[in-house]
C-alpha cells in the first residue's frame, strides 16, 4: 500500500520561513536528502533519512545535517503520520558539549514496532558513550517535573547571547528575550537536580532493552 501522507521535502525544495521575525531573519533550504530507510511492521511504517539544510537566523549560520523521522500508521483505511521528528545531526562534534534530558516514558512508549524501538534505544546508548554527549533520564517515578511544558533546545555560544529553539505541530520559534531565557535556564537547573545521572540513565535504558 503506497503512503498517502507527505514525505519529507525533496532536494532544492524551499521551506517557508516560520516564527515572528521580519523577512530575511530566518531562512531554510533543503539541499539534499539521502540515506532513506523505510521499515514496516504490520499497519505501522517508519521512515528515516538525512537532510542537508542551509539555514541562517539573524546572520548566524545554523546550516547542518539533520535526521528526519516519520512514523505512519493505517487509520480508517489511510496512512496517517502519528509521529514526526527532525533532529540536528551535524552539530554533534567533540568541540562542543551536549546534555539531553529524556523522560523515561518517551523511552518506553512503543512507536514503530519492536525493531524500530530497539534501534532507537541502542542509538541513544551509543551517542551517550561519546565524551562530549551526556544523556540523562527523568524517571517516571518522579511524577511532575520541570519539563512538563514541553521540549526545547537551549543553544549557548561563546560570542552570542543564548537562544532557545522550540517546536510545535506546525511551527517553530527562536526565543531570545532575556526574561524567557531566564525561565528556560531555571527549567534546566531543576532538571539537573531531578534527572538520573549519566550512569543511572545508561542502566535504565539497558534494562528497557533487556
Amino acid at each position: 500500500m503506497p503512503l498517502s501522507a507527505p514525505l519529507p521535502p525533496r532536494s532544492n525544495k524551499r521551506i517557508l520561513e516560520v516564527g515572528v521575525y521580519t523577512p530575511g531573519d530566518l531562512a531554510f533550504e533543503v539541499t539534499a536528502l539521502a540515506d532513506v530507510d523505510v521499515r514496516s511492521d504490520g499497519d505501522t511504517t517508519a521512515f528515516a533519512g538525512h537532510a542537508t539544510v542551509k539555514s541562517r537566523f539573524k546572520g548566524r549560520d545554523f546550516s547542518s545535517l539533520y535526521r528526519l523521522s516519520r512514523v505512519y500508521e493505517v487509520r480508517q483505511g489511510r496512512w496517517r503520520i502519528i509521529a514526526a521528528k527532525t533532529a540536528r545531526q551535524g552539530i554533534f562534534h567533540y568541540s562542543r558539549q551536549f546534555v539531553f534530558y529524556l523522560h523515561e516514558q518517551a523511552l518506553r512508549l512503543p512507536v514503530g514496532g519492536e525493531a524500530v524501538m530497539r534501534d532507537q534505544l541502542l542509538h541513544v546508548l551509543a551517542m551517550g558513550n561519546r565524551l562530549y554527549i551526556t544523556v540523562r533520564v527523568v524517571p517516571t517515578s518522579l511524577g511532575a517535573h520541570a519539563g512538563l511544558s514541553g521540549s526545547f533546545y537551549y543553544l549557548g555560544y561563546e560570542k552570542y547571547e543564548p537562544v532557545v529553539f522550540t517546536e510545535t505541530e506546525n511551527s517553530s520559534l527562536f526565543v531570545e528575550d532575556k526574561a524567557s531565557i531566564a525561565t528556560y535556564t531555571n527549567v534546566l537547573k531543576l532538571l539537573d537536580r531531578q534527572a538520573l545521572d549519566a550512569e543511572q540513565s545508561r542502566e535504565l535504558i539497558t534494562s528497557i532493552l533487556a
